[in-house]
């Protein structure tokens, strides 16, 4: 009998637990990955613009954060990323990638969108 009591709890723990990593790692990580490739991009940036000493504030880095939390959020949406059978993306590069070249890809979903409004219209 208390076997089997500490079995159910064991079996609980372990299920909260998959849970909780689970939403970790589709949700969270994502999102942080992406934020680490905006800071890449950014401190590129920066030593850019140090070295060539035309450094100037700017309000577009916080919007660039932003828009990587974003990007990262829709890839912890979408984690199956393969370009063909042998050829397959962790959802955490893609997300890295998205953080740093996070113009890119919104540029990539207003393409797409044009692309949809062209197909509908036909």
């Amino acid at each position: 009998m208390v076997y089997q009591k500490v079995r159910l709890y064991a079996s609980n723990v372990q299920n909260q637990t998959m849970v909780i990593w689970g939403a970790i790692s589709t949700c969270i990580l994502p999102v942080l990955y992406a934020l680490l490739g905006a800071c890449a991009a950014v401190l590129r940036a920066f030593s850019k613009q140090v070295e060539t000493r035309t450094f100037a504030p700017s309000y577009a880095t916080p919007a660039r954060f932003i828009i990587a939390a974003i990007g990262g959020g829709i890839v912890g949406l979408f984690n199956n990323f393969s370009i063909d059978q042998a050829l397959s993306l962790s959802p955490l590069a893609v997300a890295f990638l998205i953080g740093y070249a996070a113009d890119i890809f919104f540029s990539f979903l207003e393409g797409s969108m044009q692309n949809l409004g062209k197909s509908k219209s036909i």
